[in-house]
């Protein structure tokens, strides 16, 4: 088993890039640096679960999964393609699900934000 929490440091993620590493576009002027851990599955495999975390600023991702998440850590507003926004902090419970080509824009409001994840590539 394991736990994801706000206790789990940076040294536990290895750093993959900026947004648009992962064809994603930056839309703040900070730098944005995000990290990964895969915990299960990962690559090319239908399922992946683990923690991603990133810096502060803003920015938008079209997802090529579809992916549940929750907020570990930090604070977090996620704006999908209609305008829709909700805001998350770390520890409320609350998660959300992001269908397959689904574009929405994360503001990462804290330093960094923490989520844990499980992500599929397949349709069903």
């Amino acid at each position: 088993m394991i736990t994801y929490s706000p206790s789990c440091k940076n040294d536990e993620l290895t750093y993959i890039g900026s947004p648009e590493s992962l064809g994603g576009k930056t839309l703040s002027e900070t730098e944005i640096k995000l990290y990964a851990r895969s915990d299960f599955g990962g690559g090319n495999l239908p399922l992946t679960a683990g923690l991603f975390e990133t810096t502060k600023g803003r920015f938008s991702f079209t997802y090529p999964f579809s992916e549940l998440a929750t907020l570990v850590d930090g604070e977090l507003e996620i704006t999908d393609e209609s305008g829709n926004s909700v805001t998350y902090k770390g520890g409320d419970g609350r998660s959300w699900f992001i269908a397959k080509g689904e574009t929405v824009v994360w503001h990462v409001k804290s330093d960094t934000a923490r989520k844990s994840f499980l992500s599929a590539i397949t349709d069903i």
